[in-house]
């Protein structure tokens, strides 16, 4: 399943992302191809940055239908090399960095899975509230990255691990559909 992909496959991505959600420019993607540590060194045809589920959806429909594999990146800031392409094409997350709402009258906020732990602190700074996941990468790590590691952070004994911040999710499953 990690064939290369053709030209037909790419064009067809670049179709469903727009013309600001994906590139082939090396220099781009490099930033995206090494951990920070630079233990783990990738590489892809083409970095995907879509701006909505419905985009995700799409692409992973595709993805099935055409047999090429996807790996996923948030904030790139993993210690297990599972965030680097090995040839698939890279799935960024950077550009569903929208807080869509706060609620101070339920102590919520609804994140997309791009925004940065920072901008939620900041977010529920704005409420007087106080969102516990702390980390050292607070300023790079992502939402998304955090429910799917299930990070813990500074304050885990006291407030729990990132699944217990969490009271909903929208997913795309690799299928393509979209559960919520």
């Amino acid at each position: 399943m990690n064939e290369p992909i053709g030209i037909n496959t790419i064009e067809k991505l670049r179709n469903i992302v727009g013309a600001n959600g994906s590139t082939t420019d090396p220099d781009i993607i490099a930033p995206h191809l090494s951990e920070w540590r630079g233990k783990y060194f990738g590489h892809t045809p083409l970095m995907l940055m879509p701006k909505t589920a419905q985009e995700i959806s799409e692409i992973m429909k595709l993805a099935n239908t055409e047999q090429f594999a996807i790996c996923t990146q948030g904030g790139n800031t993993g210690l297990v090399g599972a965030q680097i392409p090995f040839g698939e094409v890279l799935l960024s997350l950077k550009r569903m960095d929208v807080i869509r709402a706060i609620n101070e009258a339920d102590d919520s906020i609804i994140a997309e899975a791009g925004v940065l732990l920072a901008n939620v602190h900041a977010a529920a700074k704005q409420i007087n509230r106080q969102f516990p996941v702390s980390l050292a990468s607070n300023g790079s790590a992502t939402i998304g990255g955090l429910i799917s590691t299930n990070a813990g952070g500074v304050h885990v004994r006291r407030y729990g691990m990132m699944r217990n911040q969490v009271l909903g999710l929208e997913v795309v499953l690799p299928n393509g559909e979209i559960m919520r």
